[in-house]
């Protein structure tokens, strides 16, 4: 695959990973409806602060991973793809944030309701996980801050490792 030529372009958006299951791409414009879909269920919503999203909010959020972390461009979320059906379940990937002064990753994923229980937010967490040596070499740490996030069964299932686990 090619890389995005930019925001709102139609070219084959490019393949972060790919599992046995899933592609990892980054996310483009024609994402837009997909991720209104995610982000206006309350139930898949739940545990965010600001709760649902409107269809403006989703879009300025997409535009913002469109363009990318500016010191991070290598990290951001990406577009979930069920390998079988070419179909959009969902999103995840890596976000960099700092707590305390600290450089931390979060392990992020969000998919689709009819995906869950069958491990693909596992398979998505672990294939992230690995990816993350690769991008920053050991430079984030994965520490209990950004494990928290990462349902209990999720983290376990995937084996990501942290460094201040209780």
């Amino acid at each position: 695959m090619q890389a995005v030529n930019g925001v709102g372009s139609t070219s084959e958006p490019m393949k972060i990973l790919e599992t046995r299951r899933l592609i990892l791409r980054r996310l483009q414009a024609d994402d837009l409806d997909d991720l209104f879909a995610l982000y206006r269920d309350p139930e898949i919503r739940r545990y965010f602060p600001e709760g649902t999203l409107t269809y403006e909010e989703t879009k300025e959020e997409l535009e913002w991973f469109l363009n990318g972390h500016p010191d991070h461009p290598e990290l951001g979320l990406w577009a979930t793809v069920q390998k079988q059906t070419d179909q959009f379940i969902g999103r995840c990937g890596l976000l960099p944030w700092t707590i305390e002064q600290r450089p931390e990753v979060e392990v992020a994923y969000l998919l689709g309701r009819e995906f869950r229980g069958q491990g693909l937010a596992t398979e998505a967490a672990r294939a992230t996980t690995a990816l993350l040596d690769e991008f920053v070499a050991g430079a984030w740490p994965i520490t209990w801050e950004t494990c928290r996030r990462l349902s209990l069964g999720t983290r376990a299932q995937a084996g990501v490792p942290c460094s201040l686990d209780p």
